[in-house]
């Protein structure tokens, strides 16, 4: 993890783009879902969600559910008027 100038700590895969399995996790993240309910939309384990979560986090550089979310809504790559 690097400490860029502005001061934030920032994991080696800031920045980065999202996989199109992250983007789905995001999809039904911002809809409020928990991991077990998204595991079972796309089949997969609750263990592999939360995996998904962590590299969403770290590639947006935020620390939590909630402040992805916010990240996601405000770069515009969902329409949160939906």
């Amino acid at each position: 993890m690097s400490i860029p100038s502005d001061g934030f700590p920032r994991d080696r895969h800031f920045g980065e783009p999202l996989t199109e399995r992250e983007k789905q996790v995001m999809t039904y993240l911002v809809e409020g879902l928990g991991n077990k309910e998204i595991a079972a939309i796309l089949g997969t384990s609750e263990q592999t969600v939360k995996n998904h979560v962590t590299g969403v986090l770290a590639k947006l550089g935020v620390q939590n559910r909630t402040q992805a979310a916010m990240a996601w809504i405000r770069k515009g790559i969902l329409d949160a008027s939906r």
